[in-house]
């Protein structure tokens, strides 16, 4: 008997280690989803509940570049201003040629003087990361109110 635990004791302690046994269920699957369809991937993610309580930190001090993560913010910040009634996802917008930016998105292929709702707006901003439609929902928001 006591052979064979030594013997299981000995293998166990030569078996790599995959640095996965310690981790959360979701950052396991996080990782190895990543390891699978993007091996290249370095992630920076924060996750946390409502009320500020952290979910997952995976290199979360990193610094990035902001890109379009902008947009979630102008998201987040029209759902704040609907849910205290200071905007109206059904109200409407006018596309001035002024307006059109290049980048993403197919907004700036539209009519100038073409009436879009806010929903249409947001919809494309976040479905195509279209760079006009995020700066006319910045614009209809307010620089101060989404940077507070």
């Amino acid at each position: 008997m006591r052979p064979r635990v030594w013997i299981l004791a000995l293998i166990g302690g030569c078996a790599p280690t995959s640095g996965l046994e310690g981790m959360g269920r979701l950052e396991r699957d996080i990782r190895l989803s990543l390891a699978r369809e993007a091996p290249e991937a370095r992630p920076s993610l924060w996750l946390a509940h409502i009320d500020g309580r952290e979910l997952l930190a995976i290199d979360a001090d990193r610094p990035l570049p902001g890109a379009s993560t902008l947009k979630l913010l102008l998201l987040v910040e029209a759902h704040a201003q609907a849910a205290a009634g200071l905007f109206d996802w059904a109200g409407e917008t006018t596309l001035l040629a002024a307006d059109i930016v290049g980048g993403t998105g197919s907004l700036q292929q539209e009519r100038p003087g073409s009436t879009w709702t806010w929903r249409q707006i947001a919809r494309r901003m976040i479905h195509e990361s279209d760079n006009t439609a995020s700066n006319l929902l910045l614009a209809r928001l307010g620089m101060d109110r989404v940077n507070a």
